[in-house]
This record gives C-alpha cells, structure tokens and sequence, in this order.
C-alpha cells in the first residue's frame, strides 16, 4: 500500500488557506458529514453524554463562494504509521446554540446558601 502526505492548512476569512504540520506515511484518509441532532443519539458514532436527552435542529446554508455552513460535524479518521486517530470538527458558523441542562438540588438550610465563600490565601515564607 503506498503512503501519503497529509498536510493541516489554516484558513481565515478572506486569506489564502496557510500550509501548517504535515503528517507522512498516510495509509487511510476519510471524512464524513454528520447532521447536528447525531450528537444526543446514544445510538449515533458521535453521540456526547454531554448532549444526552437533547434534541438539536440541524441547520445547513449555502456561503456565498458554495461552501456549506451550518451546525453539522465532520468526523476526520486518519490510519498512519500503525496509528489510527479521529477528530471531530464542528463549524465556526452555527446559527444555533445549544443549552445545557444541570440538575441541581438547593441546600436545605438556609445558613448554607449565605455562608461566603473566601478563597485560600496563599503566601510567600
């Protein structure tokens, strides 16, 4: 199986995209475009704990020079040299937001809900 090179670019509005890292000895590239709502699917590849019981929109757009925006994902995998890893990129241009949910149960009496809190004081000898 031949090798490949796969090289990280930075990319800003407006800006020719700039070469970064390279990565040699590639046997394996792929991506694939994830919807937004896989991320609370306990029975998706992406699934979160965090986004566990949520229901997310996805929302996609086409930009103005024919890239797709939106809320969605890109999961990358890449095998190299007997390594395989995996990262899962999200856009910077979401039109939602997501909310999180924390379950919290108030102290009973009333002395622990106006005790202050003061933060240790650290010193020099």
């Amino acid at each position: 199986m031949r090798a490949h090179t796969v090289t990280r670019y930075t990319v800003a509005a407006d800006a020719s995209p700039e070469p970064q890292a390279s990565i040699t000895g590639v046997t394996s590239f792929f991506a694939r475009a994830w919807a937004a709502s896989e991320i609370g699917d306990p029975a998706s590849p992406i699934y979160d704990p965090l986004f566990a019981g949520t229901s997310v929109t996805p929302v996609s757009y086409l930009l103005p020079d024919a890239s797709v925006g939106g809320n969605g994902f890109v999961q990358i995998t890449l095998d190299a040299a007997g390594t395989s890893a995996s990262v899962l990129l999200s856009t910077g241009v979401a039109p939602t937001q997501f909310t999180v949910i924390v379950k919290y149960t108030p102290a009973e009496s009333k002395e622990a809900l106006i005790t202050p809190f003061f933060p240790p004081t650290i010193s020099r000898a």
